[in-house]
C-alpha cells in the first residue's frame, strides 16, 4: 500500500521515510486512504479575501449611471481601474479605459480625414 503524504497529498513508495514531493517525514504522519488525502490538500475557497466579491446590482447601476455623466465617467474609469479593491470592477475599468482610448484615437483620425475632404470640397466650390 502506497504512503500518502499528509502535508502535500503525494503518493510515495511503501518503504519511503520522506515524501518525494515535499521532503516531509512520512513516519507517523501518513494518511490512511487517498480520500482523506484529497480532503486535506484541497485549497480553501477564500476568494473573497482576494477581492473577487460579487458585485451587486446596485453597484453596477451606480457605475453605469456615473459613466453616463460627461467627465465624471473618465474619473470613474480611472478609479475603477487603479483604485478599486474588487478584481471584477478593476478589470472592467481597465477594459473600458482601453476602449475609450481606442475610440478617442479613431475619432481624431476620422475628424482629420473628414476635415481634409471638407476643405477640398470648399476649395473646388470656390472656383
Amino acid at each position: 500500500m502506497k504512503k500518502i503524504c499528509k502535508n502535500c497529498g503525494a503518493s510515495n513508495q511503501p518503504a519511503a521515510k520522506y515524501c518525494n514531493n515535499c521532503n516531509e517525514s512520512l513516519i507517523g504522519s501518513m494518511l490512511k486512504s487517498e480520500d482523506e488525502s484529497l480532503q486535506s490538500v484541497r485549497p480553501a475557497n477564500n476568494y473573497a479575501s482576494l477581492g473577487n466579491d460579487t458585485v451587486s446590482i446596485g453597484k453596477w447601476l451606480l457605475v453605469m449611471f456615473l459613466l453616463t455623466i460627461p467627465l465624471v465617467n473618465i474619473g470613474t474609469l480611472f478609479y475603477l481601474a487603479f483604485v478599486s479593491q474588487n478584481q471584477n470592477l478593476e478589470n472592467f475599468g481597465k477594459a473600458a479605459l482601453i476602449l475609450t482610448v481606442i475610440y478617442f484615437v479613431l475619432t481624431i483620425v476620422f475628424v482629420i480625414i473628414a476635415s481634409i475632404f471638407f476643405v477640398e470640397i470648399l476649395k473646388s466650390l470656390s472656383y
